[in-house]
């Protein structure tokens, strides 16, 4: 850990810091720390598509750790056997709430030193509002007002380790354990709009999933990726990559397409359901999916690439759902080679004409090889606001989903 008095936000980033060492910060909607991070880690990494996907990154590490209120550090640091022998966790919490733990804390807890970022925190300070019109509730509020600025409840509020309204520790405050008695540096420029921009990104980044994968079966998928593994085997990878990304509130479905597959040029393996509940069994959809996975494998025939991309998409349009991130993944060698009834020009005039920007359903594509057509799938992700890319490399899955996710943080106005 670095010294107590020069932390960073950066601390805070999955790449900064040894990945088994989770970080705990409460929801921004429950509470304005919590908007504090989210706040100061957008301003750490600026804007644009990188940042964006740095963001998501972050976002989708700590999400499963935060909490919906106010973190009780006496349930985090118990004393105990176990919480003795773990990696301890980097929390983001209020100077005070160090204070309060060390005041009570088990005889077998440690004790906990608060440290201070050192391109500047936020003062957190409690607006007293009143709200009502009510008269006789109104000068109620005004007689409690009386009561809280008055010396003896400012007395109180030192005892529980706040600071006074000037950022500075009174003596008793100053010598409590844990803190540093002198002024944080503390930053000038925030912004409620900015705490509001903070909130709508973890939002949209850690709303649930409605996702169909199409999977390309064809025999293209049969050539091998720039002199190595089979395309088919490199969807495997991008697959089961894409499994791992999501959690399992997440719906999701799979269709895997060839000509081969009969009349509709596709097999619906998998319909919607949530990667974390079974409908077979003890068999979750996760691992149903997993398995389908595994056992990918060519079909031979051509992809009907096009038709298969609409009739996908009315899918999953067709089944809308308001509260989640509604989406195609397309896992594809990218080519129809004329396979399909639609052309191309018109499966994008047909996309555009069925985008709804009040009800978004973006199309996601990984393309595998140089003999993907980058242009054409382009048009086809961009007609919904949606995202492609064209790879050789395995190793940039991980990246590239990242970067599609991301994308949640411009629909439905995202500038291709």
């Amino acid at each position: 850990m670095p010294d107590q008095d020069d932390a960073s936000w950066t601390m805070l980033m999955p790449d900064e810091r040894d990945p088994d060492r989770p970080v705990v910060m409460v929801d921004p909607n429950r509470g304005a720390d919590g908007m504090t991070v989210m706040r100061a880690i957008r301003e750490h990494l600026g804007s644009g598509d990188a940042a964006d996907t740095a963001m998501t990154d972050f976002v989708r590490d700590v999400q499963l750790d935060s909490a919906f209120g106010e973190i009780d550090l006496t349930n985090v640091f118990t004393g105990s056997a176990a919480s003795n022998d773990r990696v301890d966790p980097v929390i983001a919490v209020p100077e005070q709430a160090v204070v309060a733990y060390n005041d009570r804390r088990a005889d077998s807890a440690p004790a906990l030193q608060a440290h201070y970022v050192s391109e500047g925190t936020v003062n957190l300070d409690y607006p007293y509002v009143t709200t009502t019109e009510d008269p006789e509730l109104q000068a109620a509020s005004a007689d409690l007002y009386e009561v809280v600025r008055g010396t003896e409840y400012r007395r109180s509020l030192r005892e529980l380790g706040f600071r006074d309204p000037d950022g500075e520790a009174a003596p008793d405050l100053a010598e409590r354990p844990g803190i540093i008695a002198e002024q944080p540096p503390v930053g000038d420029d925030l912004t409620g709009d900015a705490l509001l921009a903070s909130v709508t990104d973890w939002n949209r980044l850690s709303m649930p999933s409605r996702t169909l994968v199409l999977a390309d079966a064809s025999q293209n998928m049969a050539e091998n990726l720039n002199g190595g593994p089979r395309r088919v085997e490199v969807a495997q990878q991008a697959a089961l990559m894409g499994l791992s990304l999501f959690p399992d509130e997440t719906d999701m479905g799979l269709w895997l397409m060839s000509e081969e597959f009969g009349d509709e040029g596709r097999d619906r393996a998998a319909n919607m359901h949530p990667l974390g509940a079974g409908d077979d069994g003890d068999v979750t959809r996760r691992q149903e999916l997993v398995r389908v996975a595994e056992e990918l494998e060519v079909e031979g025939g051509g992809s009907r690439l096009y038709d298969n991309i609409l009739a996908a998409y009315d899918e999953v349009q067709d089944s809308y759902h308001e509260d989640k991130i509604n989406s195609v993944i397309l896992l594809t060698a990218g080519q129809d080679e004329g396979t399909s009834d639609l052309s191309h020009q018109e499966l994008v005039a047909a996309l555009q004409d069925r985008f709804d920007p009040r009800r978004p359903v973006t199309m996601f594509i990984i393309a595998f090889g140089e003999q993907a057509d980058g242009p054409e799938l382009a048009q086809i992700a961009r007609a919904t606001s949606g995202s492609s890319f064209v790879t050789e490399d395995p190793d940039e899955i991980g990246d590239i989903f990242l970067s599609s996710i991301s994308r949640r943080l411009c629909v439905p106005n995202c500038d291709n």
